[in-house]
């Protein structure tokens, strides 16, 4: 399904009259980066494209031709990352949209490349359009019956700790963000000693945090009233999902945090120790 056309060697030839006294400061390595995937030396084309990227970062086709080198060289998370870039740098190009919204897909990101189908479904061409509402139903469908299914088992037993977890793994995958949280937060005071599931939490609620400030961000043409208004909103809105069990909630992601922090400070020991080995 995904979108690779053999277009790199066209790309190579065209980029390849420029003039030597190009001012394009990725001119010379993007030449060697077309000159070794002729050869089809992927391992040097790629190290040339990454030169060409640090030499002019906001460009979004250097980004697409290095993700389908790695493609080719078998890098798929890597070529994923590429294509979620190039995805950042031009939000228009739905066809790379798509073939980074596959990716995601098949590199178990499921919750970003439903976000990434749902756009296209709704914003791209014809064919793009019905590409990605194929692929939105693939993966929406069995998460909201997930859902259904895991909610109507609470009702059942509403102390049964997998229901929760599993629950709330469904609703983040499915960008439900508030419920994820709420049956994160049941989950953990079912169980406590599951510090996992306290790092669950603390990335969930980041995640709250994140969208509505995103939100509120995009708000800057209406007046200060009106944005100091919805902050004010979106906090009671955030707190009043938990009122039930705020004190819990408080204390499970101060937890989160800390735990996050300890693993954080463990890594870097790692990494150091591993340093000073060599």
């Amino acid at each position: 399904m995904r979108l690779v056309v053999s277009v790199l060697t066209l790309c190579a030839l065209a980029r390849a009259q420029t003039p030597a006294s190009s001012p394009d400061p990725a001119y010379i390595t993007l030449s060697q980066a077309y000159e070794h995937l002729r050869a089809k030396d992927y391992d040097k084309a790629i190290a040339s494209f990454e030169k060409a990227i640090e030499a002019a970062p906001t460009r979004p086709s250097v980004r697409k031709d290095l993700a389908y080198t790695l493609l080719k060289a078998g890098e798929t998370e890597a070529a994923r990352d590429q294509f979620g870039e190039a995805v950042r740098l031009d939000q228009n190009d739905t066809h790379v949209a798509l073939e980074y919204a596959f990716l995601c897909y098949e590199t178990k990101k499921q919750a970003e490349a439903r976000r990434i189908f749902d756009r296209i479904r709704k914003t791209g061409d014809p064919a793009s359009r019905a590409t990605a509402e194929r692929a939105f139903l693939n993966i929406d469908t069995p998460l909201r019956l997930g859902i259904d299914r895991w909610t109507k088992a609470l009702e059942l037993n509403p102390g049964n700790f997998s229901a929760h977890y599993e629950l709330a793994t469904l609703a983040e995958q499915r960008d439900e963000l508030t419920l994820a949280a709420d049956h994160y937060l049941k989950a953990w005071r079912l169980l406590p000693d599951r510090k996992s599931v306290l790092l669950d939490l603390g990335r969930v609620f980041f995640d709250l945090l994140r969208r509505d400030f995103r939100r509120l961000r995009d708000q800057r043409r209406h007046t200060l009233e009106f944005r100091i208004r919805r902050h004010v909103q979106f906090r009671q809105n955030l707190l009043g999902n938990f009122t039930k069990h705020r004190r819990g909630y408080i204390t499970a992601v101060i937890r989160a945090f800390r735990l996050v922090d300890h693993h954080d400070d463990h890594d870097r020991g790692i990494a150091y120790r591993s340093k000073t080995d060599e």
